[in-house]
């Protein structure tokens, strides 16, 4: 790597990211995981003004997701554009030094692949 060469960040154009520092004025999150992944770990949350407007939190840490960088922005992509009742809604990402922070929609139930493989 020289001088002139940046590290890959995940704040690109076709992503709106938020500072990390908002994440919290927006957001409460409790120390309930719903989920826990390659990456990171899903926490369950609520919006500060509206507590019945639960969220799922997933967080990543980048040096974790390291080459996968690429295809965690095409997931993003993807998500944003598709609006369907069977799929959870992706909400809005944040940004830290260390971690990204996806929002999404919280959908209660349980995990989709224990419900298949039981």
């Amino acid at each position: 790597m020289n001088g002139n060469t940046r590290p890959a960040t995940f704040n690109e154009k076709l992503f709106r990211t938020v500072d990390y520092r908002l994440l919290t004025s927006t957001y409460t999150i409790t120390p309930t995981v719903l989920g826990a992944g390659n990456f990171g770990k899903v926490f369950l949350g609520h919006h500060n003004i509206n507590s019945e407007f639960r969220v799922a939190v997933k967080t990543m840490q980048k040096k974790k997701i390291g080459e996968n960088l690429k295809k965690l922005k095409q997931e993003i992509k993807i998500l944003s554009k598709l609006d369907h009742p069977n799929i959870c809604k992706y909400y809005e990402t944040y940004e830290s030094p260390k971690h990204v922070y996806l929002v999404m929609e919280y959908c209660g139930g349980g995990d989709l692949f224990d419900k298949i493989t039981s």
